[in-house]
């Protein structure tokens, strides 16, 4: 009898069981039949699944991706590669927004974000002016402050000024070429970052010999006096000696780390440079004639350098082809120049008139001339225009 109620007792268990689950299926269905009516999705194509992703935002779209600009040429004889300070920034508006991203002006004592150009004065690196890169709506600038104008010359100090040709009265009054430009002590002036364009000299092979068309910078040859052999730049040597020299430095570290980015700089050749006698071309020679040791020297292999007079003559054949314009920035660091037309009769005022009056040469220290001819020794001049040059492959 016990047997038998036990038996009843487990099949109105089981009963109950089922009837409950089927009314917790129909609930479920129910929900999801209603969640499905106010969510409607789109089926999954089981043959061609997809992952799901976040939707882009109206408001705020994704940036499509921009091709990193290497170079562009400008038909046969020019081309644009990389980047550096040109044309002075003269909108108020962009200027007081870079003042404000700027910060603090620097001191002698404290640069705060600045950086100091450890330009010389009487022969010794001296705190005076500075320059910061400040990046403001998608543009790069550069921030130019000086509390001094910067010597014509590194063993030159802020009193003693060079009185140049004393028939430019006009440039002797303002003292330097700085002033003479509009540029004022104890102002911050902005230069914006801009495609470097350069004459296309020689091709081989797949690369191509570019030299820049504006003289970009103005800076010495190197900063020393000295005629006799010295140790500098990591070496014993004269101040005339290429491979020593204080541009050398300058174009493969400062303007090198400046101007390009890391994929134009994959396409930057190392050029084996002839430093010798022979590469002082036919006029230097001429006047050298055996040319001693203290303008020769070792070949040196460089990935920016700058023509020696030799290459200028191969390059530039026509004398009057050889010089060229100075950008804002150039002017801002002392660059010094004159119209040739005006060489006898006074300074030219017009700006689009104004050449480079010195182009700095490799091998010798020398520097292309108002006329296209040249001139050397002077080497410790902060004036001279500066005209890159590479190889590049394209």
């Amino acid at each position: 009898m016990k047997k038998v109620i036990l038996a009843t007792m487990l099949i109105f268990i089981l009963i109950i069981s089922s009837v409950t689950l089927f009314a917790c299926d129909d609930l479920m269905n129910a929900l999801n039949e209603a969640n499905n009516e106010n969510n409607p999705v789109d089926p999954i194509d089981p043959a061609n699944p997809v992952d799901p992703i976040d939707p882009v935002d109206p408001v705020n779209p994704v940036d499509p991706v921009v091709e990193e600009f290497v170079y562009e040429k400008e038909g046969e004889s020019t081309i644009y590669f990389g980047s550096y300070p040109q044309s002075q920034e003269k909108d108020t508006t962009i200027c007081a927004a870079l003042n404000e991203k700027a910060g603090a002006l620097p001191t002698a004592d404290n640069k705060n974000a600045w950086t100091d150009y450890e330009y010389y004065c009487g022969g010794v690196v001296t705190s005076y002016m500075w320059y910061q890169d400040v990046e403001y709506n998608g543009a790069k600038y550069r921030g130019v402050y000086f509390t001094e104008y910067r010597p014509v010359a590194t063993d030159r100090d802020f009193t003693e000024w060079d009185t140049i040709l004393d028939s430019y009265d006009e440039l002797t009054e303002k003292y330097t070429s700085q002033e003479f430009f509009g540029y004022e002590k104890a102002n911050v002036y902005w230069f914006k970052f801009e495609k470097i364009k350069w004459n296309i000299l020689n091709t081989k092979d797949g690369n191509v010999l570019i030299s820049s068309v504006l003289s970009i910078d103005s800076q010495d040859y190197e900063p020393s006096t000295n005629n006799d052999e010295y140790n500098h730049n990591g070496g014993t040597g004269y101040a005339d000696n290429y491979a020593l020299s204080h541009i050398r430095k300058w174009l493969n570290y400062n303007f090198y780390s400046t101007a390009f980015s890391a994929k134009q700089k994959e396409i930057i050749q190392t050029t084996e440079l002839d430093n010798s006698a022979e590469a002082f071309g036919s006029s230097t020679r001429y006047w050298l004639g055996s040319p001693t040791d203290k303008y020769v020297c070792e070949k040196t292999n460089d990935k920016i350098f700058l023509l020696s007079f030799g290459e200028v003559e191969t390059y530039y054949p026509e004398k009057a082809n050889r010089d060229a314009k100075g950008s804002d920035y150039a002017k801002s660091q002392g660059l010094f120049t004159l119209h040739y037309e005006d060489y006898l009769g006074g300074l030219s005022l017009d700006d689009e008139d104004m050449v480079s009056d010195t182009w700095c040469l490799t091998r010798v220290g020398a520097y292309v001339f108002y006329d296209g001819t040249w001139d050397t020794e002077e080497r410790e001049f902060t004036w001279y225009g500066i005209r890159p040059a590479c190889w590049i492959k394209l």
